[in-house]
């Protein structure tokens, strides 16, 4: 594809962050399901077995690391390019698979990064749901 190296970056991390968000809400739903990682052709089994909870977690965190290192920062990217999955929506995402895997020191050193990155919470958790408190960055 005649395409620059960024954009191809950006879409693939894309792709690897669709990938393990979809397979983290699968895994919280069913446990163990079938990882198909590579495209599939008519002669592939169609009932593939099912992975074990541990081996999409797995393939969850190797996702997440990978779009981390290819997405672009929210202050990197373009204003019509609001709304698609950056660097700080990745790290917030495997900081959230770590805290549900139980590992907390983890989970706080994403969290540090996400601050180190211009993100921050409310100080009152009823102001997320308040319009007039909504954070535009």
């Amino acid at each position: 594809m005649n395409i620059s190296e960024a954009l191809k970056n950006r879409v693939l991390g894309e792709a690897y962050f669709l990938r393990a968000h979809y397979h983290f809400i699968l895994v919280q739903l069913f446990g163990g399901v079938p990882l198909i990682t590579v495209a599939q052709t008519p002669q592939d089994d169609l009932r593939p077995a099912r992975s074990t909870r541990e081996e999409v977690y797995q393939l969850i965190l190797l996702d997440l690391e990978k779009a981390i290192s290819l997405l672009p920062a929210k202050n990197e990217m373009a204003a019509t390019d609001l709304g698609r999955a950056t660097k700080g929506a990745a790290i917030g995402m495997l900081a959230k698979v770590q805290l549900t895997l139980g590992n907390y020191n983890e989970t706080i050193a994403l969290c540090e990064t996400l601050q180190t990155m211009g993100y921050s919470l409310h100080t009152r958790y009823s102001d997320n749901f308040n319009p007039a408190t909504k954070k535009r960055r």
